[in-house]
Order: C-alpha cells, then sequence, then structure tokens
C-alpha cells in the first residue's frame, strides 16, 4: 500500500483506478493524497464472461472481497465513469509527440523500492520493432498471460501489445490462484507461455498433469525475471521432454531501463552457465569496467551497458539517480548502465552473473548463479540459492549465506565438505539454513526480504 500511495502522489493526478475490491482503509489512505479527487472502481468481471469462468478462478476473484469494501462518495463506478464520456463535447486531443512520456512503468522491486520509469511513443515503438520477427502464416496463435503484473514494461509492451499487433490470440488472465495455474494451462494449451521460474516450477511440480499428457502445443516457453541454475534448466527441460513438447525453456535479458527486450534466445547454443542469450538486432550491449566508461574485451566480466531504441527517458522524479543510470559516453550515445555484471563471448552470448559486484571483505566477487551452479551438482544437493547480505562490521562489503533443498535422508554434515570442496575460500558461506523448497516474492527468489532478516541477526 505504501508503495502504491507514492505512486499516487509521484503522479499528482486527480484521478485513480483500481479494482472495486477495494477496502475501505486502503481507500481513505488514498483519499489522505492532497491531489487525488477520485477513484474509478472496476470490477474483475468487466468485459468479462462470468458464466464461462471456471470456478476455481471466480471463487479466487470473491475471495478478494471483504465485508468493508470502498464506499466513499468521491469513488465511481467505472460504468458510470465511462457513461460521462457520452455528453462530453470538449477537445481532448493533443499535438502528436512521438517524445511526450507517455507511459510510467514500475521496476519489479525485488532488490529494492520499485522505481518509477518514464517511456514514450518512441520507446515503446523501438521495443515492438525488435520483436516483429518476420513468421510463417498460421491460422492460430494462442499466448497465455497470467499472474504477472500489468504494471511493468516487459508484460505490457513485450507481451500485450506485441501479441495484439501481430493478431494472436492474447490470453489475460490475472485473477487465476497461483495454486491453479497448472489448471489454465491445461484449459487454454497455449502455444506461447511466459512463464518466469517460479511458475514453470508450479507446472513441473504440479501433481495434477499426469504424467502421459502431451504438451506437443506448446512451442515457446520463455523465461526470466529470476536467475537460475543450471540443474533447475536441466530439470525443466526434462519435464517438457517427457510430456512431449518441443519448447525450450528460453532465459533472456532485460530490465526495465532498457525497454526490457536486450537479449534474445539464441537457437544454437545452451542455456546454461548463465546464458541470457544474444542482443537483440537492434541493441548494442558492451561490458564496461565498473564505475568507468572503459569498454572491456571478450570473456572480462564487468558492467553490462546497453545502448538502443527502446531506452527510458529517465527516472521520474529521481535526476540523481536517472543521471547514475543513463550515461552519454564519448561516443556520444545514451547508455544505460544496468547494474549488471557479466560477460560476453566471441559468439555474442551474453551471460549475466550477478547485479551488481558484491565483493567479501578480503575477499573477492560473489556471484551467486556461479556458485550455485556448483553447489547444485553436489550430490544430496536438490536446490540451492545465495543470499547477499551487507557486512555490517565491514561496510561496503558482503557476505553470502547459502540455502539448500537437500534429497531426503541428507543432512547438512553430509553435503558440507563437498561444498566447501567446489567453493573458493572467500565464496564459503557464513551459515547454510536448510528449506524445504524455495520462497518467492514479487515472482522472484525471494533474497529482499530473507536478506532484510538475515541483516538484522547480525550483531
Amino acid at each position: 500500500l505504501e508503495e502504491n500511495m507514492e505512486a499516487v502522489k509521484r503522479a499528482g493526478g486527480p484521478v485513480m483506478f483500481a479494482h472495486d475490491y477495494l477496502t475501505i482503509e486502503e481507500e481513505a489512505s488514498f483519499y489522505s493524497i492532497d491531489t487525488l479527487q477520485h477513484i474509478i472502481l472496476v470490477s474483475p468481471y468487466t468485459y468479462a464472461r462470468k458464466d464461462k469462468m471456471p470456478d476455481y478462478v471466480t471463487t479466487a476473484i470473491e475471495g478478494l472481497y471483504s465485508a468493508d469494501g470502498a464506499n466513499d462518495a468521491r469513488s465511481i463506478s467505472w460504468d458510470d465513469f465511462y457513461r460521462l464520456g457520452d455528453t462530453f463535447t470538449g477537445n481532448y486531443q493533443v499535438a502528436p509527440d512521438p517524445n511526450r512520456p507517455l507511459y510510467h512503468p514500475y521496476t519489479s522491486g525485488s532488490t529494492g523500492p520499485s522505481k518509477e520509469i518514464i517511456h514514450t511513443a518512441a520507446s515503446i515503438v523501438g521495443i515492438l520493432t525488435q520483436l516483429v520477427i518476420p513468421t510463417p502464416v498460421k491460422t492460430e496463435w494462442r499466448c497465455l498471460l497470467t499472474l504477472l503484473p500489468p504494471a511493468l514494461i516487459a508484460i505490457v509492451v513485450p507481451i500485450m501489445l506485441y501479441r495484439i499487433s501481430n493478431t494472436d490470440l492474447l490470453i489475460l488472465d490475472p485473477f487465476c490462484d497461483e495454486a491453479d495455474f497448472d489448471l489454465e494451462f491445461m484449459r487454454y494449451r497455449p502455444n506461447h507461455l511466459v512463464a518466469v521460474p517460479m511458475m514453470a516450477d508450479f507446472l513441473r511440480l504440479s501433481k495434477r498433469i499426469p504424467e502421459d499428457y502431451n504438451m506437443d502445443f506448446l512451442v515457446i516457453y520463455g523465461g526470466g525475471a529470476d536467475p537460475v541454475h543450471n540443474k533447475w534448466l536441466a530439470k525443466t527441460q526434462k519435464f517438457l521432454q517427457d510430456h512431449h513438447s518441443k519448447a525450450v525453456f528460453s532465459m533472456c535479458y532485460g530490465m526495465s531501463e532498457a525497454g526490457s527486450v536486450i537479449t534474445n534466445p539464441h537457437a544454437n547454443s545452451s542455456f546454461m552457465n548463465c546464458c541470457n542469450g544474444i542482443p537483440m538486432q537492434y541493441q548494442t550491449v558492451a561490458i564496461f569496467e565498473k564505475d568507468t566508461q572503459k569498454e572491456l574485451d571478450y570473456n572480462q566480466i564487468g558492467e553490462i551497458c546497453v545502448h538502443g531504441p527502446s531506452l527510458m527517458v529517465g527516472y521520474n522524479g529521481r535526476p540523481e539517480e536517472t543521471e547514475k543510470v543513463l550515461q552519454t559516453h564519448p561516443d556520444g550515445l545514451k547508455w544505460v548502465h544496468t547494474g549488471d555484471f557479466g560477460y560476453m563471448n566471441e559468439q555474442g552470448e551474453l551471460f549475466v552473473m550477478s547485479r551488481g559486484i558484491n565483493s567479501r571483505y578480503a575477499g573477492g566477487p560473489l556471484f551467486i548463479t556461479d556458485i550455485e551452479n556448483r553447489v547444485v551438482e553436489v550430490p544430496g544437493v536438490d536446490d540451492c540459492f545465495v543470499v547477499i547480505v551487507q557486512d555490517k562490521a565491514h561496510p561496503g562489503y558482503f557476505l553470502p549465506y547459502m540455502y539448500l533443498v537437500l534429497d531426503p535422508g541428507v543432512t547438512v554434515e553430509d553435503v558440507k565438505d563437498p561444498i566447501y570442496a567446489v567453493l573458493k575460500e572467500h565464496e564459503y558461506p557464513v551459515r547454510i539454513i536448510t528449506t524445504d523448497k524455495r520462497e518467492y516474492f514479487h515472482f522472484k527468489t525471494n533474497r529482499r526480504i530473507l536478506a532484510a532478516q538475515l541483516l538484522a541477526e547480525q550483531e
């Protein structure tokens, strides 16, 4: 609620839109903002056929409502708001300007508070242009988009607008409970499925998908937003093969500041070992030395920077952060400094190692996915994810904590020595913590909240 209120304050507009299951308390919180005059309340059933929805979807929707629903007199239903246009006679058009701020999406907020990003019609068209690849004429192509929030540029433009402009059947399914994602998948049988690793896990671990269920309808299975290790990729690929799908779970790379689309899958290469494909046709990706504009050579780890037609204008109301991220180089071009670190090989493949370089005091850098790739090969380790925490004793440095999902009957003592054997000394975890399964927050591995808890525990 606090982040949403901050977004409304920053927008400064007199009207906001919200679902009609907004509570009285939430409604009052928003109306405490001086600039806000009206809330337009929209039902999830608007432009939908409730009678065609399966019970588990309507049950999930009804569960969102409470007894203390929004009832402020300043709030207006969508239908009443829509009817206000019937008698409007004023001029609502503005002069065309492709560089005027048009869409302000937010970052996902997995590493910190979400940031509001400014995109224009020009940058949005720049995103779409890179996605339009000539394909054979097809009679039907179904793309299922479920659960993921539409406030993200990665959803609204690369998925929604691209599919609509491509005349594909886009299935928006935001109200399905995550526990029933497998049922929706089998109901719609999509050719193209957008699924971050969390959702891919829901399918792979489903008890309701029959072992002999044929998924030959699934052709493209796209992922992103959360780094995954080699063992996870191998498990997901085996799941697809066991169900007769020719799709490859493709881990692409992107970020909101660069329009989200930076790399494409590379059909002739593996996605193992942190590989995230090759740059899209109009994106220039280069690796620069940390905190400089000095370009590095192939296979040298540095900051990933992007130049192309889909860059943001900047962060709304954050000029200092904009200046840090969006830099003009000596070549006269604007580059987004992503804060992500990795390298590119001679084949043009991008390997993303981590968000930032988090170094250990008197040690070296902590590249979490690289560490995880080695640890998951230890017999008895089913899954591993590393959480990096600030080192209170040494400001500016970090400490690694390791979370393990172990095979049945295996203990930490059984795997501790083999794990240390595959790690460098500075990568040794402060603590090894066991968990039954990987936890998620904002559709990503729950590193942010776990890191805050571990930081609070430091003396």
